[in-house]
């Protein structure tokens, strides 16, 4: 896995060096780094209220009715770090919104 998230940002960075050739009327572009995030927030889940950072409910997988949706057997939905094999949860999701819109207001 290593190798693919290497392979990956070498992609990235040559995306953005083209995307920086083709749009020379930018001022700025800002790239933002979600993998210390996502260590912190696997690596200290419970203070984040996640009670499973490894694993998710296959009821929840294809999305909940709510954001306090919970079915027997599961916690609630918002105490899962991932939606389903792939996805984080919304509330990843709103962590990382927030965590950018403070990159982007402080830098603008």
């Amino acid at each position: 896995m290593g190798t693919d998230i290497a392979e990956y940002n070498t992609h990235l960075r040559k995306f953005v060096r083209a995307f920086k050739a083709n749009y020379t009327d930018l001022d700025t572009i800002t790239l933002f780094d979600t993998h210390p995030i996502f260590n912190v927030l696997l690596d200290e889940g419970e203070t984040f209220g996640f009670v499973n950072v490894t694993g998710y409910c296959t009821a929840y997988e294809n999305d909940t009715a709510t954001l306090t949706y919970q079915v027997e057997g599961c916690a609630p939905v918002s105490s899962y770090f991932w939606l389903n094999d792939l996805h984080p949860l919304f509330t990843v999701h709103n962590i990382l919104a927030k965590a950018i819109s403070t990159i982007l207001t402080s830098s603008g």
